[in-house]
């Protein structure tokens, strides 16, 4: 029954949004709708876009792709043939991308200051670096102690 189910490869996923290829299925416009309700049924899916044509599926899901990886295989949907593709669908935690843009927003008012434009570039950039820092903080705190659970 294995050899039935089609290959998906992750074409590009995030946290809560995935978009899977499954080339040898291509335009076949039955396999695709079927697909979509199998999806569709899992828990944690919020919504299902097919391109049959084309063939691909975009997913809404919670979380991580992963578990839905494995659920969408044992209904026997599709199966990610490259098990590498499920460790980086999607990053563990997204701390480090409020962290970025707030040394980014921090980078740009100083030059906005070199600049003579204190008032609103250099404020208003150093006020959502401020933000995004508090942000990136929260992120690390609740990432701590979600661990310690």
């Amino acid at each position: 029954m294995a050899d039935r189910i089609p290959p998906a490869e992750i074409v590009h996923s995030i946290h809560g949004r995935t978009r899977l290829r499954i080339a040898s299925r291509a335009g076949e416009n039955s396999y695709f709708a079927a697909i979509a309700d199998g999806l569709a049924a899992l828990d944690g899916v919020h919504s299902v876009r097919t391109r049959p044509l084309i063939g691909t599926v975009l997913l809404t899901h919670d979380g991580s792709f992963a578990p839905l990886a494995i659920r969408a295989e044992a209904a026997d949907l599709f199966v990610i043939e490259e098990r590498g593709q499920l460790a980086t669908a999607a990053p563990t935690s997204t701390a480090a991308l409020p962290a970025a843009g707030a040394l980014a927003m921090a980078a740009l008012g100083v030059f906005q200051l070199f600049q003579e434009r204190l008032l609103p570039p250099a404020l208003t950039l150093f006020w959502y670096a401020h933000w995004l820092a508090r942000e990136a903080q929260a992120a690390d705190r609740d990432d701590a102690g979600g661990d310690a659970e």
